[in-house]
């Protein structure tokens, strides 16, 4: 497992993994790793993130969408997406976009 202390690539792409589910439901968003059957609660800023983890964006394109929808500094949404990333992927609930080449960039720097 890598290291959570460090600062995280802002030009890394990150996908949602295949073993996991998200859905709305009554105000809150909840996320099911298939694998180990747990279910996790992310709420609404949480699901405006995982409904981004396709891999088409960058985290530093993300954090600049959050900042514009909740109405914080794009520093204070990258810090919190940062955390929000580390977790998932710890979890295995997301990983990192396959660069093309076969292997997926270093996430932490």
């Amino acid at each position: 497992m890598k290291p959570v202390s460090t600062e995280l690539d802002s030009n890394a792409r990150v996908v949602r993994n295949e073993n996991a589910v998200g859905e709305g439901l009554a105000g809150d968003f909840l996320v099911l790793d298939l694998g180990g059957g747990e279910y996790f609660g992310i709420g609404e800023v949480g699901g405006f993130i995982w409904s981004r983890l396709d891999g088409s964006k960058t985290l530093d394109e993300i954090a600049a969408e959050i900042s514009c929808e909740f109405e914080v500094t794009v520093s204070r949404a990258r810090d919190d997406l940062s955390r929000f990333v580390r977790d998932l992927v710890q979890r295995n609930l997301a990983r990192l976009e396959d660069d093309g080449a076969g292997s997926a960039p270093d996430l932490w720097r």
